[in-house]
């Protein structure tokens, strides 16, 4: 009975593509992640120091601070949206990743 050889980990690890794939989903995390940040403390800055702008009305009893509070909710889908957008490339590029190491690995 043939084993299949197990992979040299510490060469894989060190392969410029999956160096390249962790650098992306970082980034990505990180400028994602930093927007959402900015986006959710935006609002109590806003109610505190724009107040004036805040209140000023859009429509019968729809003021411009609370749009921006229910904009909240189409933001953070568009957020989720790209995430998986960009989780779902780098996925699939570290399958292809994947598999050609371990076809290496067999020969």
């Amino acid at each position: 009975m043939n084993l299949p050889l197990a992979p040299r980990w510490s060469d894989i690890d060190r392969h410029p593509t999956l160096r390249n794939l962790r650098r992306r989903k970082h980034r990505l995390i990180v400028v994602l992640g930093a927007i959402a940040a900015l986006y959710y403390f935006a609002l109590p800055f806003g109610a505190s120091q724009l107040r004036d702008q805040f209140a000023l009305p859009i429509h019968q009893h729809l003021n411009l601070g609370l749009l921006f509070v229910l904009s909240q909710y189409p933001v953070g889908g568009l957020l989720a949206y790209c995430y998986l957008r960009g989780m779902r490339r780098i996925d699939a590029e570290t399958q292809r990743f994947s598999a050609q190491a371990f076809m290496e690995e067999q020969r």
